[in-house]
């Protein structure tokens, strides 16, 4: 079964769940048990809360990237640091200590002082085959 089959599964059944704690929280303040009906609305509430978020997460797997120079589209759930296809680094980070490095660290790592061979967009030597 795949991803999107089951996570739409998973939102029918919150759905179902929301409806059916509402509807039962709608007739316990009918029939003067409204300690049942606040704990029913609570449950629908954490119900549409817990969707809210499978969904976020859902979404946020099913994102895709560009590669900056080729413009290829890839999985960014995957976190590449360098491109699959052809090794053109996509994140700023230090090649020696691994440390995620903001914009303006050019040259040098701050944590390492390693020298920054291989700028963002760049392919390294060894896989600049073309």
């Amino acid at each position: 079964m795949t991803k999107s089959i089951l996570f739409l599964i998973i939102l029918i059944i919150f759905l179902i769940l929301t409806v059916l704690f509402i509807k039962q929280g709608i007739k316990c303040f009918s029939a003067d048990a409204q300690v049942l009906g606040y704990v029913n609305l609570f449950a629908a509430m954490a119900v549409i809360i817990c969707s809210l978020w499978a969904g976020y997460d859902y979404y946020d797997s099913q994102k895709q990237d560009f590669c900056t120079t080729r413009h290829y589209e890839y999985q960014a759930n995957e976190k590449y640091d360098y491109y699959p296809q052809y090794g053109t680094k996509l994140k700023n980070i230090c090649d020696n200590c691994g440390k995620t490095l903001s914009d303006n660290d050019f040259n040098l790592c701050p944590y390492c002082g390693n020298k920054i061979e291989i700028k963002i967009g760049e392919i390294p030597v060894k896989n600049n085959k073309e």
